[in-house]
């Protein structure tokens, strides 16, 4: 028998946060606002708070309990609140999935079951150091995937997982956004240093036989040269 969802009556429309059209929030319209000061307070009086002050409605498909600590001396946008709980649920193998100002709460199993943000690029500077559950594609340049991925799922948190795509040489991870970040750095080190040393030099010969040359050098890295 599934336990019943608990859902907290708070809606955005009731505090007049209006949904843009496509029902996403538009971060880079929020205004930093919420400043707080929880200590050691009952988790349900967070989200209370979350919903009053920044319109957000918490669906819990996973019921959530305890006590919090979350101090925000300067001010934060919504969406930077929703990181500071997002961290609180992570050690409860909770997470959460937002649609606009609908954030549900549910287990990570739950939520790689459903589909999570799926992002492409091996770029450390482009991933985001947050706690967000993402699924990301990360294409190599020189070294082959299948070669490094026992070396590397070490770098990942415990709900991390690591995959990989031989037909386009790239790992597909998933994990929160800030292990994958970290993750990404240690494998551009590794690309980079197996690049640095395939360095290919031409050099023009003046007076001697190609040919005869591509002989005697292959010889000698083979240890097969003849005495002359």
């Amino acid at each position: 028998m599934t336990s019943p969802v608990r859902i907290l009556l708070l809606s955005a429309a009731l505090f007049g946060a209006a949904l843009p059209a496509s029902g996403q929030a538009d971060d880079s319209e929020e205004e930093a606002t919420l400043v707080f000061n929880f200590r050691r307070a009952s988790i349900q009086s967070f989200l209370g708070y979350l919903s009053r002050e920044a319109g957000f409605s918490f669906i819990e498909e996973a019921a959530v309990q305890g006590d919090i600590t979350a101090v925000a001396n300067k001010p934060l946008t919504p969406s930077e609140a929703l990181e500071v709980l997002r961290a609180w649920l992570l050690p409860k193998e909770r997470t959460l999935l937002r649609t606009g100002k609908v954030v549900r709460i549910l287990t990570l199993e739950e939520a790689k079951r459903r589909g999570l943000p799926v992002r492409v690029g091996s770029d450390p500077a482009q991933i985001d150091d947050d706690e967000e559950l993402v699924t990301q594609v990360m294409p190599l340049k020189y070294v082959q995937a299948r070669e490094v991925k026992e070396q590397l799922e070490g770098l990942l948190s415990a709900q991390g997982r690591l995959m990989i795509e031989n037909t386009s040489n790239a790992l597909v991870v998933t994990d929160t956004s800030a292990s994958i970040r970290r993750f990404a750095q240690v494998l551009a080190a590794l690309d980079k240093a197996v690049s640095s040393e395939l360095t290919v030099k031409v050099y023009r010969l003046k007076n001697a036989d190609a040919d005869e040359v591509s002989k005697v050098v292959s010889d000698l890295f083979s240890g097969e040269s003849t005495p002359g």
